[in-house]
Formats: structure tokens, C-alpha cells, sequence
């Protein structure tokens, strides 16, 4: 099944098939999600409600990838493992909560969303299956979830799905440039080239230099640059944006100096 799935070729056909087909089965979770619910079947109940939020999360996915360029093989080989990521896919089914979510309330609210999203991640499982840890517990789904949850967890699927559709029917998938695309296919390689802070400077100096105003649609072209410049530029070699602009530095006074003597 894996093999066959590493031949797929994602065209933007078959991604807009697959996101109708995703929602179509997400609005069915959710109404099965919600009527569990209604009859005390809770841990069920969740379990559904997160698959539900993980189908949004696939028509992001797909809706998204029908800007990008799809000829490329990287992209295609970056579609095939998110198609098998649980998490990620539970993530983006947030995505419509976010972004339309009043910029006043975005702050307050961001936290909350951010736990939720962390705690379906880790309850998706354990509110399905009987498991056992290596110290010997037993944890059982009826006693995982708590009425709460069975109760909270559908009407946030609910919200998820709501907010995809209306994004859906108002906007067109959002054109992808070069740079966009290379930052999606580098993976952790992008978090490991954030998590430097050499990398902060080189993007302090490229903001510095940039045109203003710089608009969120333009910081966002501009982060998918610098992230991939200073990755091929400098993290892969070993090098540092500073040591180069030291050294930079050094090679232009060397002309001046010799000039005065």
C-alpha cells in the first residue's frame, strides 16, 4: 500500500477532487460526532470529531497545493508524506479558525486554539483504544475522556468545518512563488535554520533594506526567501551571515588602507 502510494501524482484535478470529497466526509463526521454526543457516547464521540478536523485539515492541504507548482518533484514528494501525516493534517484543519478569526481577538484567543489543537493531536488514539505503557497501565478510552471533551470536541469540528467552507467559496487557491515552495519541501530543515539566531540577523538586514511598508503578503514572500537563501547560503555550508558580513567588512577596508599609506 505505501509503494503504491509513493506513485501518486497529485495533479490539480486530483486535489480538487480530494478536498470535495474530504469536506463531503467531514460534514458526515461531524454530524455523527454530534449525535454520539447528544447519547453520552463521548469517547466515541471525540475520536470522530478529531477525524472530522483531521479531513478539514486534508482540504486545506489540498486546496492549498493546487497553487503550487506541481511539476516539480519535490512538491510532490512533500504532498505524499502530509497526506500521511495525522498531525499535520489535524493542525491545518485549524486553519480557517485562525485566519478568520477578528485580528482584536486573534491574540486572546490563539493560546486556546493552540491547546486544543495540541490536546487532539494526543488524544486522537487513546480516545479510541484500549493501550498499555511500558510501566505496566492500562488506559481505556471511557476512562481518557471526560464528558467535556465528547461534549467540546464536536462543536469545534463543527467550527473548523464551517470556517473551511465559507474560505473555500470565497477565495481562490493563493498562488505559490519558487521560494514558497522550496521553503515547503525543506520540512525541518526550515525550523532548523529558525532556530539559529544568526539566521534572525539575516532577516533583521533584509527587512532593514526592504521597501516599506512591508505587508503581511510581502513579509511572508520575503520569509520563504530569506529562509531558503540562508539555508543553501549558509546553514548547509557551516557558515554564519555575521562571520561573512565580518569578513565582507574586512575585504573592503583593505583597499581604502592601502590607499592612505
Amino acid at each position: 500500500m505505501a509503494q503504491e502510494r509513493n506513485k501518486i501524482h497529485f495533479s490539480a484535478e486530483v486535489l480538487e477532487s480530494v478536498q470535495a470529497a474530504a469536506m463531503e466526509n467531514a460534514q458526515s463526521l461531524v454530524a455523527e460526532s454530534a449525535l454520539l454526543s447528544a447519547n453520552g457516547f463521548y469517547a466515541r464521540a471525540y475520536f470522530l470529531a478529531v477525524a472530522a478536523i483531521e479531513e478539514v485539515g486534508k482540504g486545506w492541504m489540498s486546496f492549498t497545493a493546487r497553487g503550487r507548482d506541481l511539476n516539480a518533484p519535490d512538491v510532490q514528494a512533500t504532498l505524499r508524506r502530509e497526506f500521511e501525516d495525522h498531525a499535520k493534517k489535524i493542525l491545518l484543519g485549524f486553519s480557517g479558525v485562525v485566519t478568520n478569526m477578528p485580528p482584536d481577538q486573534l491574540r486572546a484567543e490563539i493560546l486556546e486554539v493552540v491547546n486544543r489543537m495540541i490536546a487532539l493531536k494526543h488524544g486522537r488514539e487513546p480516545s479510541m483504544y484500549v493501550d498499555v505503557s511500558s510501566q505496566g497501565n492500562v488506559t481505556s478510552p471511557l476512562k481518557v475522556v471526560r464528558p467535556v471533551n465528547g461534549v467540546d470536541a464536536p462543536h469545534l469540528a463543527r467550527l473548523c468545518l464551517s470556517e473551511a467552507l465559507r474560505a473555500f467559496e470565497m477565495r481562490s487557491p493563493p498562488r505559490v512563488s519558487k521560494f514558497q515552495d522550496r521553503l515547503y519541501t525543506l520540512g525541518k530543515g526550515a525550523l532548523a535554520v529558525a532556530n539559529t539566531q544568526d539566521f534572525w540577523e539575516f532577516l533583521l538586514s533584509r527587512l532593514e533594506a526592504h521597501p516599506k511598508p512591508v505587508t503581511n503578503e510581502k513579509y511572508a514572500e520575503l520569509w520563504a526567501e530569506c529562509t531558503v537563501t540562508y539555508h543553501d547560503a549558509y546553514f548547509k555550508r557551516g557558515r554564519t551571515f555575521l562571520q561573512k558580513a565580518v569578513e565582507d567588512a574586512a575585504e573592503q577596508a583593505e583597499p581604502a588602507g592601502e590607499g592612505v599609506q
